[in-house]
């Protein structure tokens, strides 16, 4: 598995990524992966030591129901639009009008953003099969549920 590091001080803007990845370390809790992970971002820089990232993120995990084990597709098609700032200033930010993702802006690691971006949008319930007493009980429940979602919105 190779890593793509970028250095973002270092760089010029704005950077347009698009790359399929065989797979990123620390994501096969969630399934087998069943293609390559399609990224296409583009990074500006806002400030000097303040970047924004967004793109797509396009995965297909085999993973198994939770009511009947069945194995299925879980198709993700993630929108990111995502403030980058250094390690270092994390805890310091009080409000943005984005979700934040801190990490050494000299060697920014893109797998790790796609993995937590993966895990912050992978649906903590999967089910294939609906039986037809559960939909009645359960009509809103076919969204996906995202537990870490109401805690980023709260820590806006």
């Amino acid at each position: 598995m190779v890593n793509t590091f970028i250095n973002l001080y270092e760089a010029t803007f704005p950077i347009n990524l698009v790359k399929d990845l065989k797979s990123i370390e620390g994501l096969e809790n969630l399934g087998n992966l069943e293609e390559k992970i399609k990224i296409n971002f583009r990074i500006k820089k806002i400030l000097t030591n303040s970047f924004i990232i967004q793109g797509d993120i396009k995965a297909t995990f085999q993973s198994e129901c939770q009511r009947c084990s069945k194995v299925s597709p879980v198709v993700l098609a993630i929108k990111s639009k995502v403030h980058i700032k250094d390690k270092s200033k994390e805890g310091l930010d009080l409000k943005s009008p984005y979700e934040i993702h801190y990490q050494n802006l000299q060697s920014f690691n893109i797998d790790i953003f796609v993995r937590e971006e993966i895990y912050l949008n992978f649906p903590s319930i999967f089910l294939c099969c609906v039986t037809e007493s559960y939909k009645k009980d359960n009509i809103n429940h076919e969204r996906k549920v995202q537990p870490l979602k109401k805690i980023k919105d709260l820590m806006k």
